[in-house]
């Protein structure tokens, strides 16, 4: 990672070690969160599941909130 900037679509593992490096203070996804990060989610192309990207073919990024309707085959819609 460079001295300068957090590398664009990084984890938010990097982003804890690249902040934690830059400020000698821990950093933790609770306390990226807190700081206004916003949870995205990258879902690749899959040629076997077309109706999911509609006219996409490299992947699709999607915006997480707490009025985020997850699908219901997402694992995690399942837990409710």
């Amino acid at each position: 990672m460079s001295d300068i900037e957090l590398p664009f679509r990084a984890t938010a593992n990097e982003a804890c070690a690249w902040l934690t490096q830059r400020t000698e203070s821990p950093w933790t996804l609770a306390r990226l969160l807190g700081n206004g990060l916003t949870p995205v989610v990258w879902l690749d192309y899959d040629a076997a599941s077309p109706e999911l990207f509609g006219d996409a073919n490299g992947g699709y990024q999607r915006r997480f909130s707490s009025r985020t309707i997850l699908p219901a085959w997402w694992p995690a819609a399942k837990m409710s």
